[in-house]
């Protein structure tokens, strides 16, 4: 198992998410986005902050995004 973090990665967006518990080699689905961004609109996950990693769409299936007991942050 790992564990996938959603980080809203804005000081002014509202709401929270609970990490999302991963099984190993089986496809899932990432959490529904419950950040609001103030201003601005959600428009996927990214694997950095600064919008230059791996880009993921809302509720898209993942397998194996990381190693057994290790994280992977989504940032909105």
């Amino acid at each position: 198992m790992y564990l996938g973090i959603f980080d809203k990665n804005a000081a002014d967006a509202t709401e929270t998410m609970n990490n999302q518990t991963v099984s190993y080699d089986k496809d899932t689905n990432l959490n529904v986005n419950q950040h609001k961004p103030s201003g601005d609109f959600f428009t996927g996950w990214t694997t950095n902050s600064d919008g230059s990693g791996d880009t993921y769409e809302d509720k898209v299936s993942m397998k194996n995004l990381a190693e057994v007991d290790e994280n992977i942050t989504f940032y909105a």
